[in-house]
């Protein structure tokens, strides 16, 4: 009886190296498909942050135009009001000048003086005639200013035992009058705004050239002459009369 040789059950082994091969190829797939996770995580990461900076940009946007809008709308209401689109009717402005008058409005009305300076100096440089001399040094009188006209003013002195000596101011043309001591002479006065005074140039008199400014400080009447050529110059100063 022949026995039969037994052989290896080979199968078996190659199960065996199936089943081996299996969980490496799992590892392999789960090693493969890690950094895809992980790139797809970093993608949705990236896309979420940039989703948010994207809404903060555009809130910012529209915070910073609202504001903008609102800064040009106050420039624009601001400009509205510097620059009326109407002018200021004549009540607002008569309104405006007695707020602030300057020198034309404040010269209105009747004055006393209160003082003088080197004024017997300058009626001896004159040299006019002696009765003029005796009657200028001594005289104090009332000083008066009434607007007749846009720009005409008229001047009166008044003293107690004569009759008031009247005299033209115009600020809108020369005019021709007659000086103190009764010279012929003619005279250009004109508003200064940025000394806020009124400034006289005389010219025909024998003392020669003449000026005379006129101005209100602190409540009073200043009005200083100068004779150009002689350099001799007087000073009055009045306060405004009670009514």
């Amino acid at each position: 009886m022949s026995t039969r040789s037994s052989s290896p059950e080979y199968p078996s082994s190659r199960d065996e190296s199936l089943s081996s091969k299996a969980p490496l190829m799992s590892d392999l797939e789960a090693q493969d498909s890690e950094p895809v996770h992980q790139g797809r995580q970093k993608c949705l990461k990236f896309s979420i942050l940039s989703l948010v900076v994207l809404a903060i940009g555009c809130l910012g946007g529209s915070f910073a135009y609202a504001n903008l809008s609102k800064f040009t709308a106050d420039e624009k209401s601001s400009d509205h009001l510097d620059l009326p689109d109407e002018p200021l009717a004549a009540s607002d402005e008569k309104h405006l000048l007695l707020l602030n008058p300057t020198v034309k409005e404040a010269i209105i009305g009747r004055w006393q003086e209160r003082a003088k300076f080197n004024v017997s100096e300058y009626i001896d440089a004159e040299n006019g005639p002696t009765f003029y001399k005796m009657f200028a040094k001594k005289m104090t009188a009332d000083l008066e200013y009434e607007l007749v006209d846009v720009n005409v003013y008229q001047t009166t002195f008044y003293v107690s035992w004569m009759p008031p000596l009247k005299y033209p101011l115009r600020l809108d043309q020369p005019y021709q009058h007659k000086s103190p001591s009764g010279d012929p002479v003619t005279s250009v006065a004109q508003f200064r705004p940025e000394f806020d005074d009124i400034f006289v140039n005389t010219q025909g008199g024998h003392e020669g050239p003449v000026t005379t400014r006129i101005q209100v400080i602190d409540g009073e009447l200043i009005l200083t002459s100068t004779m150009v050529e002689k350099n001799v110059s007087c000073q009055r100063i009045y306060t405004r009369r009670a009514p």
